[in-house]
């Protein structure tokens, strides 16, 4: 079985840094890249031809939209899916107004404004982690975060009824301090899931894979675990 982990928007590989390192020795480690990627669909089409065979999606943020959406497009490979502060949602007015403020800031060279704007709300302590979280925001660039912004705006259907028809195990977490993806939105998806699970984790902002890795990677592995043992 693959692990296939899917970043959040202005995240690169280093979100999942943690995880990889304790869970990658058991299982198949995939980061998707979505460059060129302007569509959750084509965002999904990317991850799931990444490999062949089962997949276990680990997504957050837009990673956890695009993980809901591979099960729609292949639920016959998808095992068990983890999903990760997260809203499946559409936009509301105000979040798409304030993305395509972003969008005008960053086609008009203040890219790093943007980055200095979001940083605080995606993390629970700016002050150790803001240099890694902008570091990745940069890297991802200009050209890659508009589209994965055109993505967010566009995402017009509600996918959480996907998670609601989805009958394996989905396991939900959520920093309990995440601003942008609260936690009750978290409990209401897990409450649809016929399978699901959900943990909140201490001390945890939006990008919990960040501001507790070992929380986080001792929650997957366990959960993990239960899977195999009761397969």
């Amino acid at each position: 079985m693959t692990l296939v982990y899917l970043p959040g928007s202005l995240c690169d590989e280093r979100l999942f840094a943690g995880q990889i390192a304790v869970l990658g020795s058991r299982h198949q480690p995939i980061v998707v890249d979505y460059t060129g990627c302007t569509s959750i669909q084509d965002m999904a089409r990317r991850a799931l031809a990444s490999t062949t065979g089962p997949l276990l999606p680990i997504g957050l943020s837009l990673g956890g939209i695009v993980a809901a959406e591979m099960i729609e497009q292949a639920p016959d490979r998808i095992v068990s899916c983890v999903l990760l502060d997260t809203n499946l949602a559409p936009p509301d007015e105000r979040q798409v107004a304030s993305r395509h403020r972003w969008a005008s800031q960053t086609r008009t060279g203040r890219f790093p404004d943007v980055v200095q704007e979001l940083v605080p709300s995606l993390t629970i302590d700016p002050v150790r982690n803001g240099g890694l979280v902008a570091d990745m925001a940069l890297k991802v660039g200009p050209r890659r975060f508009l589209e994965q912004n055109e993505a967010l705006i566009n995402r017009e259907h509600d996918r959480s009824p996907i998670i609601g028809c989805f009958e394996r195990p989905v396991l939900v977490i959520v920093g309990a301090s995440d601003q942008v993806c609260p936690p009750s939105v978290h409990r209401e998806l897990v409450d649809s899931a016929p399978n699901g699970r959900m943990s909140v984790v201490a001390g945890a902002g939006h990008l919990s894979t960040i501001d507790r890795p070992g929380a986080v990677s001792d929650l997957i592995a366990a959960w993990l675990s239960d899977q195999t043992l009761n397969t």
